[in-house]
């Protein structure tokens, strides 16, 4: 069984960060003894939030959704090999995000939150909930891919995908080139870049995420069965599409929301893939809407996870 290593024992945050107090930073023993970084906004009202980053976050990206949620309790991860949390070669996969979800979720005593992904967070977030059930209160699924074939221009970007950026600005004009963020402001592309970059002794800004990381995520999520995960889905479920990017077209979406046991959709019409980034306001309305909904109608509250 997971067991929680340290606790509080620093704050995290960026000088971005507003609003609440930062959160604090849990180290959590995963099931082979990788050590996993969580976060943790502290929050006593409704029902938790669990959050799962896109293969070019972290968990430190989530803090505008802490923030504006400042009565709830919040809790992000690192997938493997991302941020501050080691990834072992071979274990970087949507199997082991799915058993780390699990780790921290009991570790933390979370009980039964809303599980938050995004992008292929958003894909790990229905493989934990079609394979948990009874775990989950809700799912939120934030422009997931790999519901539709993967469009050829996204395709070509990630092959000539940088690693290496002179400063953020580099980084941010490569990123604002391709589908991912493309017609984000310079101001939230610039934050963004402050969550998932970082300067090396050469002067080099990189990527927070180790190099094999991100093609054994892809690769696992590639195998996936993902309509079948979501006809297994018992929970309440919200599908936030990005209108304007091309990882999940409207057809596809209403596809998979009538798929789902209990399936509601939100577009966020103008938004690019980066949502939590380039309309972020639109979303945690999106959320809000959708989490009041199901504890208002349901009576569904937090309950601790019994061990």
């Amino acid at each position: 069984m997971s067991t929680l290593k340290r606790v509080t024992y620093r704050s995290y945050g960026t000088p971005n960060a507003a609003g609440r107090p930062p959160p604090s930073i849990h180290r959590i023993e995963a099931e082979d003894g990788v050590i996993l970084r969580a976060l943790e906004w502290k929050g006593n009202e409704g029902i938790a939030f669990q959050l799962l980053h896109g293969a070019n976050g972290n968990a430190t990206m989530w803090q505008m959704l802490a923030d504006a949620f400042p009565d709830r309790r919040v809790i992000s991860s690192d997938h493997r090999g991302y941020g501050d949390t080691d990834g072992p070669p071979g274990t970087c996969t949507s199997e082991w995000h799915v058993r780390d979800t699990e780790s921290i979720r009991r570790a933390l005593n979370i009980g039964k939150p809303v599980l938050i992904g995004f992008s292929g967070g958003a894909v790990d977030s229905i493989h934990y909930a079609a394979t948990h059930p009874g775990a989950i209160s809700a799912l939120v699924m934030i422009d997931p891919p790999m519901f539709a074939p993967p469009p050829k221009e996204a395709m070509d970007f990630f092959a000539r995908a940088r690693t290496e950026f002179s400063d953020i600005d580099d980084y941010v004009d490569a990123a604002r080139a391709g589908p991912l963020m493309r017609d984000i402001g310079l101001t939230a592309a610039r934050l963004y870049a402050t969550y998932v970059m970082r300067p090396g002794e050469d002067g080099v800004w990189r990527r927070l995420l180790l190099p094999h990381t991100q093609k054994e995520w892809n690769d696992s999520l590639g195998k996936l069965d993902v309509w079948g995960f979501a006809a297994e889905v018992r929970v309440p479920t919200l599908v936030v599409r990005a209108g304007a990017a091309p990882f999940l077209p409207q057809e596809v979406a209403e596809r998979l929301v009538t798929r789902l046991r209990d399936g509601r959709l939100a577009v966020i019409e103008r938004s690019s893939h980066s949502v939590p980034f380039h309309d972020p306001d639109a979303l945690h309305a999106a959320i809000r809407d959708f989490v009041e909904d199901i504890e208002s109608n349901t009576g569904l509250q937090q309950e601790p996870v019994g061990f």
